[in-house]
């Protein structure tokens, strides 16, 4: 598993997570999938997570050829579902996030502030996201 690393950090986070109440009081459980290096494989183990152990939130991925092999299994209404998750919070709670959004409308309604980064620099900075200023540093 190149992952490690990754795995190792996100087992640490979801342990400190835990350790202070959870989320909504909940605990995180993580279920654990090794992709093989393999993008079926990772295509048939995205779809295990979400229709048979049927999970909220996919960590992993690390190449792009990876994460592409996981979408057709990561079916639209969970997006979905993890939107209204953040925009719930937003709108209920005194909680500060940081999101990673690609999703320009989505990253709108869930931002109040706005880092755009180009090659680890930020290129862009506001409390509007205007797409003028951002697109072209924008990939679709």
């Amino acid at each position: 598993m190149s992952e490690t690393s990754v795995r190792d950090a996100e087992l640490l986070a979801i342990e400190e997570i835990n350790e202070n109440g959870g989320v909504l009081g909940k605990e995180l459980v993580p279920i654990i999938e090794d992709g093989a290096s393999d993008e079926p494989t990772f295509s048939e183990k995205a779809s295990k997570l979400l229709q048979q152990d049927e999970v909220h939130v996919i960590f992993g991925g690390w190449t792009s050829s990876s994460r592409k092999a996981m979408l057709p299994g990561i079916q639209p209404n969970i997006v979905k579902d993890i939107q209204d998750v953040i925009l719930n919070i937003k709108e209920t709670t005194n909680t500060s996030m940081i999101l990673v959004e690609q999703n320009m409308s989505f990253a709108k309604k869930a931002g109040d502030y706005f880092y755009v980064m180009d090659r680890g620099k930020i290129v862009y900075e506001g409390a509007e996201l205007i797409e003028e200023e951002v697109k072209q540093f924008l990939s679709i």
